[in-house]
């Protein structure tokens, strides 16, 4: 749905009146993250913790570390990386190494 110009510069005078962004969405009766994009702002959830742009794995380093030892879990890849779970898991995904569906060992 566009909205007027009209509304934009409404909207856009009174945040710099003071007004807060959440607020004026309300009384606007538009989409926070729309005051935010006319604003300029790339980034609405300001303020939240952690890191603020990507962590890349070195992926060189970790087909190595598959290639040493294959039967090494995601978790101790990660441990051994000194990254998260989740990190190896995406990097893994996307280098398209699928996951062990079978124990390195054999059930008795």
């Amino acid at each position: 749905m566009a909205y007027s110009e009209n509304l934009k510069r409404r909207v856009l005078a009174y945040v710099a009146a003071g007004g807060g962004k959440l607020e004026t969405s309300r009384l606007f009766s538009v989409a926070r993250s729309t005051v935010y994009v006319w604003l300029g702002e790339p980034d609405h959830q300001r303020g939240k913790p952690g890191p603020k742009t990507g962590y890349k794995i070195d992926r060189d380093r970790l087909a190595a570390l598959i290639a040493e030892q294959p039967d090494l879990l995601q978790r101790e890849m990660a441990r051994m990386m000194g990254v998260s779970c989740n990190g190896i898991s995406q990097a893994l995904k996307a280098m398209g190494v699928s996951r062990k569906k079978r124990c390195a060992t054999p059930r008795r």
